[in-house]
């Protein structure tokens, strides 16, 4: 943790960390996606989190909503993407061998029924989990950031 950086990059870096950690031991995101996880780590890390989003600004509960937000976003991606592929015709294949699979399932879907899987089949297949997960923090983040914002300006509804 860079303490010379803004809120956000210093937020988004710990959200990073933590998918890496629970994608590359892949038991541990299950089980900390299925477990209360109040071991002495997960609350330092809890902690030095709320102390960086209550230097922003953020206070009371939506301090509480947004702590809970970042790291529901995390865990659950990771958790998500830790899972196991399985299901009738991927056992055994790879993440991107079933990704093309899907790809090819939705492109061959008929057009005037499913216009919007189709149109998606097209880039399916180009979309790393790592620009799904920046994709889905960074808008995480600015939300949290323009609702900051317009509290702090007094115009928050």
């Amino acid at each position: 943790d860079d303490p010379s950086l803004g809120w956000h990059e210093r937020v988004a870096h710990l959200a990073r960390g933590l998918r890496t950690v629970l994608v590359r031991h892949r038991n541990a995101a299950v089980v900390f996606g299925s477990r209360v996880t109040l071991g002495p780590n997960a609350v330092a890390a809890v902690e030095h989190l709320l102390g960086i989003l209550r230097a922003a600004g953020f206070e009371g509960t939506d301090l509480g909503l947004g702590y809970q937000s970042v790291l529901n976003f995390a865990v659950g991606f990771a958790v998500f993407e830790a899972r196991p592929v399985s299901g009738a015709g991927v056992e055994g294949k790879t993440e991107e061998e079933v990704t093309a699979m899907v790809g090819d399932m939705l492109g061959s879907l008929p057009a005037d029924r499913f216009p919007n899987l189709v149109e998606l089949a097209r880039t399916t297949g180009q979309l790393s989990a790592d620009a799904q997960f920046e994709y889905g923090l960074q808008r995480l983040l600015d939300g949290m950031q323009i609702d900051l914002t317009r509290k702090q300006a007094g115009t928050a509804g």
